[in-house]
C-alpha cells in the first residue's frame, strides 16, 4: 500500500475514508459538540476526525485536521500525539 496523503485521502468517498479510520487508523479520543460526537484517529500520518449525529449511527463527514487544533480540542491529547511523532 502506498502512503497515504491529505490529496490521497480526501479523493476517497466519505464510506471509504470511514473504512480506512476505522479498520486502519488508532482510535485516539472522542468529543462531543452540541449537536455532534467526534471521533479523533491517526492513520499513518494523518489526524482526522469522523462526525456522527448525537444518538445515531449516521456519520455527517469525515474531515483532517492538524495538530494544532488537535491541541485546542483535545486538551489530553498532546502527550499522546507526541509519542506518535517522535
Amino acid at each position: 500500500m502506498e502512503t497515504l496523503t491529505k490529496d490521497s485521502f480526501r479523493k476517497l468517498t466519505k464510506t471509504e475514508q470511514v473504512v480506512l479510520a476505522v479498520k486502519n487508523g488508532k482510535d485516539l479520543m472522542e468529543r462531543q459538540t452540541k449537536s455532534f460526537d467526534i471521533h479523533l484517529f491517526l492513520i499513518e500520518d494523518l489526524l482526522v476526525e469522523v462526525w456522527y449525529k448525537h444518538e445515531s449511527v449516521n456519520i455527517v463527514k469525515v474531515e483532517i485536521t492538524d495538530k494544532e487544533s488537535v491541541a485546542n480540542n483535545y486538551s489530553n491529547l498532546n502527550n499522546i500525539l507526541d509519542e506518535f511523532y517522535h
